[in-house]
């Protein structure tokens, strides 16, 4: 966390090159928003998307998904409403 700020980071071992993607931290937290994340990255990387560009992607779906589930009353346990958001994805590979 720097001034506010959540930091996505990622390493390219091909290119020897350090990533990185910051958004405002709205402080809230739920279960399951890194395997979320890294599934995001795996996919798209599959389908051919850059690396860096994916950190950007998945780190904003999360966004999307934490500030949604948070107008709910759940448990932070029960991860977050990503289902709602899915065609964001998947309108990519169109």
């Amino acid at each position: 966390l720097i001034d506010g700020n959540i930091i996505n980071l990622g390493y390219d071992k091909e290119n020897d090159e350090y990533l990185s993607y910051s958004l405002k931290y709205n402080n809230k937290s739920y279960s399951g928003t890194g395997d979320i994340f890294t599934s995001i990255i795996s996919g798209l990387i599959t389908n051919g998307h850059d690396f860096k560009d994916s950190i950007k992607i998945a780190s904003d779906f999360i966004f999307k998904c934490i500030e949604y589930t948070s107008k709910y009353d759940i448990d932070p346990n029960d991860g977050v409403f990503f289902e709602v958001f899915l065609n964001d994805l998947t309108s990519l590979n169109n």
